[in-house]
């Protein structure tokens, strides 16, 4: 394990690359003109490039209802750090924070803990063969169009995997003929840092390429927390004609990492300074290596009737090594999707061959034959207001099984609700489990208002269930929010519902080229008991469940201000410094003040 020393000197030299980076930045920006939030419909008048397939890489349709989406044009305006700090910030699911920095945060998902959610890029399986789970850090949001979280018939008719939710990331899509880079830095507590430099531009009348570089590490506020990793995407992007186009894109992640699995004692009644915490398990420093690489193929008929096709080729590899272990795998397939409408029918189905060459000795995965995969929905306009769909999978090989669902969506021009059931029959020594829930969204009223109810049994007498609401309105320049979370997880014996909410008050100056906004905002924990990282296998443990004490995470203020094409967001979070932990023993930062700041130039 690298000493305290060489880690500072380590940190100091990404501070120094980053500081080169972002000057890099402004010489390449030099006189920036203001541009629309969303970089995919930049245009100017000499651009010639064809427009880009808008559906490719997404598994959600117009008409569709997923759990939450989130566009590009909103992640820059959110201050958050990795992968799964946005997905806390930007959705209203439970957080899985673990306190720490760098580590395996994220959100359960209807009472699927990240462990159980299927990961995928342009529709693309991502997971390790060399570990357990995908760690967050491996993605960098800059890049990504769009992120679709989907559960029940949806996840079972559209993810590549077997499971009851997941999410998919959409590729950035770039259209400019004038060079286009961008910015976006973060810091916060325990010297954490990070950036992001994009660059894109168009080459010849049918081709563009783009490059993604970021970098993210920290110190550490409590001991053994501290990490460095690094991302780089790269594509380049071919239009042969208005129906076809091909994308290649390719990802290196690179990640140094203490992994941490909380404190040994009960933050929240401690006295103690921070930095002198115990953590609860000592473990090995880990170095994990990824690379992806892909290849696709889009087809477009968009005459008379629909037809979507895109034919991918991919390839991953990781590597993790522990002390002087090394564990590594690979995987590689051929996937095919197809989307076609036809009056008031839609169809989306899929199939994939893939051949995993696991690290055994770590990964619970199976090496072996190349197993095959298929997976299909299809969703039937009733009536202009009535949408009734069935989704079905197949998932070959010996930790397959199959998946089906059904679902309604009943919606008029202020109103959409969701019914959704679906099963999983893992195989035939395992029991069947599923998941149901309702979902409804009321928008244009003078208070929008978001539910969601659900229950998921598990192999019994294991169980989940819970409500989640959220509610705004504005009044003049003043918009209050409000979100209220109710998750309850055990079996018979041991169980309980433990209660979430925070609310949100900001004051909103608006004009036609810039946005200043202040606010403040407070969150409760109620009584109750939460799941436990468990860092060796990867996984939030729901049993034995670890009682907590009703909490406040302090109070936290916020600052948003955007300036044509730049975006600065300011907060002072846990200004209290209660220790808020929404994982057991693993408490929020005291004290706080994060900065991000998002920065677009064309030249």
């Amino acid at each position: 394990m690298r000493s305290t020393s060489n880690r500072r000197i380590a940190h100091q030299a990404g501070l120094l690359a980053w500081c080169f980076c972002l000057c890099l930045c402004t010489v390449l920006g030099g006189e920036q003109n203001a541009l629309p939030a969303d970089t995919a419909i930049i245009r100017h008048a000499n651009d010639t490039l064809l427009a880009a397939k808008r559906w490719a890489g997404r598994l959600t349709a117009n008409g569709d209802f997923p759990l939450a989406a989130v566009g590009k044009e909103n992640i820059r305006t959110i201050g958050y750090s990795q992968l799964g700090d946005l997905l806390i910030e930007a959705t209203p699911f439970t957080p899985l924070s673990q306190g720490a920095l760098g580590q395996w945060d994220g959100v359960d998902l209807l009472g699927i803990l990240p462990e159980d959610q299927i990961a995928s890029h342009n529709g693309v399986p991502i997971y390790s063969a060399s570990s357990i789970g995908y760690h967050p850090l491996l993605y960098a949001p800059v890049a990504a169009e769009r992120v679709e979280m989907l559960a029940g018939s949806d996840a079972i008719g559209t993810l590549p995997g077997l499971g009851f939710a997941g999410m998919n990331v959409q590729r950035a899509m770039y259209n400019t003929a004038r060079p286009f880079t961008s910015m976006w830095y973060h810091q916060g507590a325990g010297d954490l840092v990070g950036g992001h430099v994009t660059f894109a531009q168009n080459v010849t009348r049918h081709s563009s390429i783009a490059a993604n570089i970021r970098r993210t590490g920290a110190r550490g506020a409590y001991q053994q927390t501290d990490f460095d990793a690094w991302n780089v995407h790269l594509q380049g992007r071919m239009i042969a004609s208005s129906a076809t186009e091909w994308l290649l894109s390719y990802d290196v992640s690179t990640i140094d990492v203490d992994p941490w699995s909380g404190l040994a004692k009960d933050p929240y009644g401690s006295v103690d300074v921070i930095e002198t915490l115990e953590p609860r398990t000592r473990t090995t420093r880990e170095s994990m290596r990824r690379h992806d690489v892909s290849l696709t193929h889009a087809f477009a008929h968009d005459s008379d009737s629909l037809l979507h096709i895109a034919t991918t080729a991919y390839a991953s590899t990781d590597a993790l090594r522990r002390a002087d272990t090394l564990f590594d795998g690979w995987y590689g397939g051929v996937m095919t999707q197809v989307a076609a409408r036809i009056n008031s029918i839609h169809l989306q189905g899929g199939a994939r061959v893939q051949y995993t060459n696991p690290d055994t000795s770590y990964t619970q995965l199976v090496s072996g034959a190349p197993s095959a995969h298929s997976w299909a929905k299809a969703t039937f306009g009733v009536t202009p207001g009535l949408n009734v769909s069935s989704s079905l999978r197949y998932d070959g090989g010996q930790s397959g099984g199959v998946g089906y669902g059904i679902a309604a969506v009943l919606q008029d021009s202020m109103l959409r609700v969701k019914l959704d059931a679906s099963w999983i029959d893992p195989g035939p020594t395992a029991t069947s489990r599923g998941l149901y829930f309702a979902h409804a969204l009321l928008r244009g009223s003078p208070v929008d208002i978001q539910a969601i109810a659900y229950y998921r049994n598990v192999n019994a007498p294991q169980k989940s269930y819970g409500a989640i609401v959220s509610a705004g309105t504005t009044m003049g320049n003043l918009r209050i929010d409000a979100l209220a979370r109710g998750i309850g997880r055990g079996d018979s014996v041991t169980s309980a519902l433990t209660l979430y909410a925070n609310v949100s008050v900001a004051y909103k100056y608006a004009t036609a080229s810039s946005t200043v906004e202040i606010g403040t905002v407070i969150g409760f924990i109620g009584d109750g008991l939460l799941p436990q990282f468990d860092v060796t296998r990867r996984s939030f443990s729901t049993l034995p469940l670890v009682a907590t004490t009703m909490q406040h995470n302090g109070v936290s203020f916020f600052s948003h201000i955007v300036v044509g094409s730049a975006s600065l967001r300011a907060s002072f979070e846990n200004v209290l410094g209660s220790r808020w932990y929404s994982v057991a023993y693993m408490p929020e930062i005291p004290r706080q003040f994060r900065l991000s700041v998002d920065w677009t130039f064309v030249d």
